[in-house]
Formats: C-alpha cells, sequence, structure tokens
C-alpha cells in the first residue's frame, strides 16, 4: 500500500524556528547575546543560543539575572542583545540609579515570559539607553518579536509578529469562529516549526489542535490592524509567572493535601 500523503500543514517545515528567530532580529557575525535566564527554557534556546550560532554570532553565558553579575558582562564582552522577563527589567531599571557600567553596546533588550505592562514598558528605554522589543513563544513552537522598525506606540503595547511568514494565526470564540477584527479570542497557531502533535497522546491531540492542524495555545490575544499580538490573558485556569505555566487545579490539591487543610 502507497503511504498517504499529508495535508499540506504537516509537511516538512521549510523554514526552521532558529533562522526565522534570527532574520526577525537582525542577528548577524556582529551579534554579541547575553543569556541571564534558564537555558532550558525555549526562548533562550532559540532566541539565545540557537538563533546566535545560527547566525554565527558570540553567546555569553551569565550565571544569574543581578546587575551586579549582569551589568559588568554587558561592559566587558559588549553585548549587543539580551532577553529578559518584566521582573528581571525593573530590577535593571532600578539597577541604573546605583551601578555605572557601561550599557552602551546593548542594542535591543527583549522581554518575554509574561505580559510587560505598558507603563513599565515605557521606562526601559530611557533608563537602559537601548531600545525595547518585546516577544511571546510557547514550547510548542510559535514565537514572535518587535521588528527594529516598529513605531514605539506598537511596541509598548503589543508583544511583536511571529517570526516565520509561513506562521499562521487564527483568533476564535468559544465555538471556534473567528472572532471580529480587534476582538479578543483564543490563539489558534499553524506554521513550520509549531508541533503537529504531542507524542503518544491521541486523546490530548483531539482536544489540543482542530481538525486542519491549528494547534490551541490557550492564550486570549487580539490583533491589530498591523497584524501584532496583544496579549489579554488565558482561556485555562492557569498561573504565568515568569515563562513558567502553574495550573492551578494543581495547585490547590497541594494546599489541600495536608490533613489540616482538609
Amino acid at each position: 500500500m502507497a503511504p498517504r500523503a499529508c495535508p499540506s500543514w504537516c509537511r516538512a517545515p521549510t523554514t526552521t524556528g532558529p533562522t526565522a528567530v534570527a532574520e526577525a532580529c537582525g542577528y548577524d557575525r556582529s551579534t554579541v547575546h547575553l543569556v541571564t535566564l534558564p537555558i532550558a527554557h525555549n526562548w533562550t534556546l532559540t532566541h539565545g543560543m540557537m538563533a546566535t550560532f545560527h547566525a554565527g554570532g558570540t553567546l555569553v553565558l551569565a550565571p544569574s539575572a543581578d546587575p551586579d553579575v549582569a551589568f559588568p558582562l554587558i561592559a566587558k564582552e559588549r553585548v549587543t542583545d539580551t532577553g529578559a522577563v518584566p521582573g528581571v527589567a525593573l530590577l535593571w531599571i532600578e539597577a541604573t540609579e546605583w551601578l555605572d557600567d557601561d550599557l552602551s553596546s546593548l542594542r535591543p533588550i527583549a522581554d518575554g515570559g509574561t505580559k510587560l505592562n505598558p507603563e513599565l514598558a515605557k521606562r526601559v528605554e530611557p533608563a537602559l539607553g537601548c531600545r525595547l522589543q518585546q516577544a511571546f513563544g510557547m514550547a510548542e513552537g510559535l514565537c514572535g518579536f518587535h521588528r527594529a522598525d516598529d513605531p514605539e506606540e506598537i511596541r509598548l503595547v503589543s508583544q511583536g509578529l511571529p517570526v516565520s511568514p509561513l506562521d499562521e494565526l487564527r483568533v476564535v470564540d468559544s465555538a471556534d469562529q473567528e472572532v471580529a477584527a480587534g476582538e479578543p479570542g483564543e490563539l489558534l497557531a499553524r506554521g513550520p516549526y509549531t508541533v503537529r502533535g504531542y507524542y503518544r497522546a491521541p486523546e490530548h491531540n483531539a482536544r489540543a489542535f482542530t481538525g486542519d492542524g491549528f494547534y490551541r495555545t490557550g492564550d486570549v490575544v487580539r490583533l491589530l490592524p498591523t497584524g501584532h499580538v496583544v496579549f489579554e490573558g488565558r482561556v485555562k485556569d492557569q498561573i504565568n509567572r515568569g515563562g513558567d505555566k502553574i495550573a492551578c487545579e494543581e495547585l490547590e490539591n497541594h494546599l489541600l493535601a495536608p490533613p489540616a487543610c482538609a
């Protein structure tokens, strides 16, 4: 029997994640990327290590995101690019008041993991002297960044554009019907580096993917007329702490486990 042909959406990717990230972020041989967050996270692997190596740049690893550690490394290695979560961004902003390390080599600082408050976003560029580049992503694949020519009003309120022109996004209601332009709904994603299914999990895959291969991200978003994604919350009862997802039900079960709490 001849093998059954895959639908077009499940064929081999033509654009890999690291390639698309490197192109979207403008990486080249002059890039010196500092990783201060855990390297095992999807974001630091793609945006940090893999995209930097793909572009032929230099990777610098810091043992901590503490500004007393990170700032001297930026100055010594002439770091051009780095990433942070909102809590780290706030710490770095405050640290510029008492540390005088030379941060002038920084071009952008990418911020992701959780949504950056617009009021905090306004403080990044004046304090650190570099461009704010908001970002989004997930372990299942889809990720996005602002581009170098995105205006400030876009960079302060949105979390970026998908990195690959082959990424497909849909924003739908609870009945899987696409919402009106600019309205919030669940984000569905399909593309060359987004997973097609979880390993040996057919029942979960039936819930996590649509029939035509779109992944149900569980994120509530709205799309700006420019296509930029604005994250508004989660469909699932879930806590997002610096990019780590914590199921509320699991947390509640642990809290109720001791007999005195029953």
